[in-house]
């Protein structure tokens, strides 16, 4: 089964090492596993990625935010370039189901595919 995760990643918390674990949990068992990074991030999670031999793309998905509108103008302005680079990913890896750790970002992920993939939630 090939797996796609939409890892967060802006900073690493908590999330982030439980997703990394579980990824490399899974490339070990056999089953191919990729990340959907944000585009907005500290650099430090992409390299955790990469030394664990996790594919992944930082992609600016972004999302609204009601306190901090240039994050949601910004946001706004990358979403169509996003939603390219994110249908792009997912025709080249092929997932068979796209895991979601962050509520917010499955709603924009979910717009932007309009995929038939099944979703999985999985919340920390």
């Amino acid at each position: 089964m090939r797996v796609l995760f939409f890892a967060g990643g802006s900073y690493v918390g908590g999330m982030e090492a439980v997703t990394l674990t579980l990824m490399k949990s899974l490339i070990e068992a056999g089953h191919p596993a990729a990340a959907v990074v944000s585009g907005w991030n500290d650099g430090v999670y992409p390299g955790q990625l990469a030394q664990a031999g996790v594919p992944y793309r930082e992609i600016k998905l972004g999302r609204l935010y009601r306190s901090k509108p240039l994050w949601t103008l910004d946001s706004i302005v990358n979403f169509p370039m996003a939603a390219i680079a994110l249908r792009r990913f997912v025709r080249e890896f092929q997932p068979d189901v796209l895991v979601h750790v962050d509520i917010h970002m499955a709603l924009v992920a979910m717009t932007a595919l309009h995929s038939g993939i099944p979703n999985v939630f999985h919340l920390h």
